[in-house]
């Protein structure tokens, strides 16, 4: 009988020493979206956090718990989500803070995130403050305002180098919508640049006069 037990007991800690490892936890996320684009128009790296990902999700960390070191505190991180009707049930406020829950699964030593939903978003976004002071002419009253918004957001997403090198921007307004776009350079052929017939294109940002939501975004070819 007691041969029989060893016999067993060996048998089941081989067994479960040939197992994977599969830990799964839930990471509790609070981060400010800083812009959102359809995710063949973003360069820079993603990290999957849905399945069938199409967007690109811009957000700077505020805090996670448990900590991680995919998103340490203060860090700008793009994830890549399905869509922002899928996670916000519409589009997100640029500039707001909102608190996820990301699920995080540890299997064999790699680790990938699944399943990012919004948990109870957080009222301290500047465009939450219902009783707050609003300028009679909206958030963003002149062009040299809106150039500097879209500056702030297209930076973290296509680079500074790639954004710089369409300066000067110019913002246009039609009715309460800000249309923010940079200058395509191209060689003239003597040696320097010209600014017409050139082929390619420049980054656009479509911004809200009244409180400076970002309404569109997207880098042209």
């Amino acid at each position: 009988m007691l041969r029989t037990l060893t016999v067993l007991a060996i048998s089941l800690v081989a067994c479960n020493a040939g197992q994977s490892q599969d830990t799964r936890d839930e990471i509790r996320l609070r981060a400010t979206v800083q812009a959102v684009v359809p995710l063949p128009s973003f360069s820079g790296q993603v990290t999957p956090v849905d399945a069938d990902p199409r967007f690109a999700l811009t957000v700077h960390i505020e805090s996670a718990v448990p900590a991680v070191a995919n998103f340490s505190v203060g860090a700008v991180v793009t994830l890549a989500i399905h869509s922002p009707s899928r996670l916000f049930a519409g589009d997100p406020t640029i500039g707001k803070i909102y608190d996820f829950s990301l699920g995080r699964r540890v299997e064999d030593g790699s680790t990938r995130f699944v399943g990012l939903r919004l948990a109870i978003a957080n009222s301290t976004g500047p465009q939450n403050k219902s009783h707050g002071y609003k300028p009679k002419d909206g958030f963003v009253a002149d062009s040299r305002t809106a150039v500097k918004i879209a500056e702030a957001v297209l930076i973290p997403v296509y680079g500074e180098e790639q954004i710089r090198s369409e300066e000067p921007f110019t913002a246009h307004l039609k009715g309460d919508v800000w249309t923010v776009g940079g200058t395509l350079r191209c060689p003239d052929g003597k040696g320097g640049f010209t600014t017409t017939d050139c082929d390619g294109g420049v980054a656009v940002v479509k911004l809200s006069k009244a409180d400076g939501r970002v309404l569109f975004m997207m880098h042209y070819k």
